[in-house]
């Protein structure tokens, strides 16, 4: 799609409640859902991000832990483009507090994945899969940080294994 973004999965404050959070492109437009219930902290989630391109019945789907949180049916999915870049980690981080997260197995496919229900592979067809086993983001092909933000591959905290990705924001806005 080029420079443009075509769908975030991640946590939003809506209501004064922290929510999962879907976005996806609708034409040149976005469109947005919200789950009924919010993550909690300190607890390692399954998450994975369903998008399909379509003019007219493209759809967005978040699932966490195996389960669908929220999803957008029927849009123009397709009018910018197939995706060409995944963002992993805070991918997009404005109006809130400074914050950190760790983050490990990142797997793209073209079909469903699934959620990773132990701490062993999952397996199937992967496009691009990454547990920060190497201890840093040799795999990727490029990391990219906002000033005030922060990405390493840390040997803390890890899902599965021994390393993990650890991402960072002051919380001033753009993206990881």
């Amino acid at each position: 799609s080029g420079s443009n973004d075509l769908a975030y999965a991640g946590w939003r404050k809506i209501g004064g409640s922290v929510k999962w959070s879907l976005i996806v492109r609708d034409g040149t437009g976005w469109v947005s859902a919200y789950s009924s219930m919010g993550p909690s902290l300190n607890q390692w989630y399954s998450v994975e991000l369903h998008w399909v391109g379509a003019s007219a019945n493209g759809v967005g789907e978040l699932y966490v832990n195996g389960q669908l949180a929220c999803s957008i049916q029927g849009r123009n999915t397709a009018a910018l483009g197939s995706v060409d870049q995944v963002r992993f980690g805070l991918a997009e981080v404005y109006n809130c507090a400074s914050n950190t997260i760790n983050a490990d197995c990142l797997k793209t496919s073209k079909t469903p994945i699934g959620p990773e229900a132990s701490p062993t592979p999952t397996p199937g067809p992967a496009i691009f899969e990454d547990g920060f086993e190497s201890g840093s983001f040799s795999a990727w092909t490029g990391t990219y940080t906002s000033s005030g933000e922060g990405a390493a591959v840390v040997n803390s905290m890890p899902y599965r294994g021994s390393f993990s990705a650890m991402f960072s924001s002051n919380g001033n806005g753009d993206y990881e």
